[in-house]
């Protein structure tokens, strides 16, 4: 299993190092957002349940809870998808900008830059567009759902994560 591992160089902005598999350690990419050590840890086998045109989906997720990464990840995992983690928007955005990436989970709040922040940077750039976007968060109420498809999100989730609504939504927007 690879693991991508972003650290903060000179005012070129961040490297992203792929420090674990079998062409490690390689440098993948540069961010132009500043970031502290972040470790970003793309898990999970790849399954045969997901009938959609792309054969294995690649979804990530992004949030600074553990727990919850772990769960969402679970639960994509067991339907078969592809699941990258990051636990902020600056790891999130370099992840997005050097792997084959279908479709994203943010978490609307996060320190740095938060989950709308990296929507709408995700909808503004022309070769990131169609990546699809759902909001993960624990805002509840119609302003929160607006925010979210306000900046760009294709479908806005309330946690706690219900199994059958996150598959329903991802196979809805891959």
């Amino acid at each position: 299993m690879a693991v991508y591992t972003l650290t903060t160089s000179s005012s070129a902005g961040t490297d992203v190092h792929q420090t674990g598999g079998p062409d490690a350690p390689s440098l993948i990419g540069t961010s132009l957002f500043s970031a502290e050590a972040t470790t970003v840890d793309p898990s999970g086998e790849l399954g045969t349940r997901w009938p959609w045109v792309y054969e294995h989906p690649t979804i990530l997720i992004v949030d600074d809870d553990d727990d919850t990464r772990d769960l969402v990840a679970g639960f994509l995992e067991r339907d078969g998808l592809t699941v990258l983690q990051a636990k902020d928007g600056e790891s999130a955005l370099v992840v997005i900008e050097n792997e084959n990436v279908d479709a994203v989970l943010l978490d609307v709040m996060m320190p740095g830059l938060d989950g709308l922040c990296v929507c709408r940077h995700i909808r503004e750039s022309p070769d990131l567009r169609g990546i699809g976007i759902i909001m993960l968060t624990a805002l509840d109420g119609l302003a929160a759902e607006l925010q979210s498809i306000s900046a760009g999100a294709d479908a806005h989730i309330t946690k706690p994560v219900r199994r059958t609504e996150l598959i329903d939504r991802v196979r809805d927007i891959v």
